[in-house]
């Protein structure tokens, strides 16, 4: 039986309740790790790999990819379904959802700048302004507008503000340090 933390839901009368307990488990060392996943049925045939692997992705971090094939029962001690996985397929899977990850942000990060891109572009198109995100009649929420374009400068040139200011500031695209290294107004860069 294992001595660590666990949350607990117990349902009453259709309110779920969680039930919280002290987290217990202490620290032990890559090698303990390696020797502990050994015996719960990986096969480890490089121990000394595994352990620089350990130490790179965390152990709790590569239990995500060896959650589907242990016994995870409370009260279990996670031992492995099948006595023919290896660490080498764990880390497999770990490299292969890295590697999707990294390919499913940067489509993300394509179809997102593409839909701003249109977004602003027609925006500026009908209004014929590039500041046309300045416009509160263009919001329905004019609370949340307000929120979004609010700036206040303090004497020593530092801005203070809303959250489309934070996110300039933020930002570290060359095309908005060229629009601060040569405009001073309006204080937010064009968009369209």
């Amino acid at each position: 039986m294992t001595s660590h933390a666990s949350r607990k839901i117990s349902a009453t009368r259709g309110v779920f309740e969680y039930i919280y307990m002290e987290y217990k488990k202490i620290p032990i060392s890559t090698r303990d790790q390696v020797l502990r996943l050994k015996e719960r049925g990986l096969i480890i045939s490089d121990e000394s790999l595994a352990e620089q692997y350990l130490h790179n992705i965390s152990y709790y971090r590569l239990r995500a990819y060896t959650y589907p094939f242990q016994k995870n029962d409370e009260g279990e001690e996670h031992v492995f379904l099948s006595k023919d996985i290896a660490f080498e397929e764990i880390i497999d899977l770990y490299c292969f959802d890295r590697r999707l990850r990294a390919l499913l942000f940067n489509a993300i990060e394509k179809i997102e700048v593409a839909m701003r891109t249109r977004l602003a572009l027609t925006y500026s198109l009908d209004t014929n302004d590039g500041f046309w995100f300045l416009q509160d009649n263009l919001f329905y929420d004019k609370d949340k507008f307000d929120s979004l374009i609010r700036y206040e400068a303090d004497g020593n040139g530092l801005s203070h503000g809303g959250e489309l200011i934070k996110e300039i500031k933020r930002s570290n695209e060359d095309f908005i340090q060229h629009y601060f290294d040569k405009y001073d107004q309006p204080v937010f860069p064009p968009h369209g």
